[in-house]
């Protein structure tokens, strides 16, 4: 519950609930960043429960004309209805995130981030899955701790409803080049320079206030130098 105080809800395939005693249904716990957004989302047969921060999403709802009221996790289930769950889309996402989409029809889908920034634990055995955000909350529902795992960050699993299989794919990770030694140090302290100030200033809004705490690494002292330009 500590995950999420602004809103709690189950959905069990066909109606909405505060708590579900069903064996399928979907739930989230909302800390609400983004808007008061509370989850499970439904559209058409699919049901998203995720956990995001997307920094272009709307770059890409322009790009793909998908209708965005301001929230990433609602585009975020457009997005896979448009785009479908594949290395290929995911690579699209500018974020960290960790989600399970639920096409009542087919199949669940659940996958993380590439690096892993978002958690998220999966329980299978004989034909059975389940999912959280932690390892705890699996074992609290009295599963065997043999069967519950980490999803791997480059991982994509997708449970089929029909013949209750589980299926992993690989999704690869960032694809890296070396740079040209031929080039100076002023190159590379230039280059740091842009590249910190683009992800500073795409994870954080420009009217938000910002405070920095610092343990003294060399990581911090660099935040250090260009807060927020």
């Amino acid at each position: 519950e500590y995950r999420g105080v602004d809103n709690s809800s189950f959905f069990d395939g066909e109606s909405f609930d505060k708590k579900s005693d069903s064996m399928h249904c979907l739930g989230h716990r909302l800390h609400a960043i983004n808007g008061f957004n509370p989850m499970p989302f439904l559209k058409n047969d699919k049901v998203l429960s995720a956990n995001c921060e997307i920094y272009n999403f709307k770059e890409l709802s322009d790009e793909l004309n998908i209708i965005s009221d301001g929230s990433d996790s609602r585009f975020l289930l457009d997005f896979f209805i448009k785009k479908n769950i594949t290395k290929e889309s995911l690579d699209l996402l500018d974020g960290v995130y960790a989600f399970a989409f639920w096409d009542l029809k087919k199949e669940v889908i659940i996958s993380r981030d590439s690096l892993g920034e978002k958690p998220l634990w999966y329980f299978f055995h004989e034909k059975k899955l389940a999912f959280a955000s932690e390892k705890k909350v699996l074992l609290s529902l009295g599963l065997n701790p043999l069967h519950v795992r980490e999803l791997h960050p480059r991982h994509i699993l997708k449970f089929n409803l029909e013949t209750f299989e589980l299926k992993s794919e690989y999704k690869g990770f960032f694809e890296t080049t070396n740079e040209n030694n031929n080039k100076n140090e002023d190159f590379f302290i230039n280059k740091t320079t842009l590249l910190l100030e683009e992800a500073v200033r795409k994870r954080i809004p420009p009217s938000n206030e910002v405070a920095l705490l610092f343990s003294g690494g060399l990581d911090t002292r660099v935040s250090e130098l260009r807060p927020v330009a």
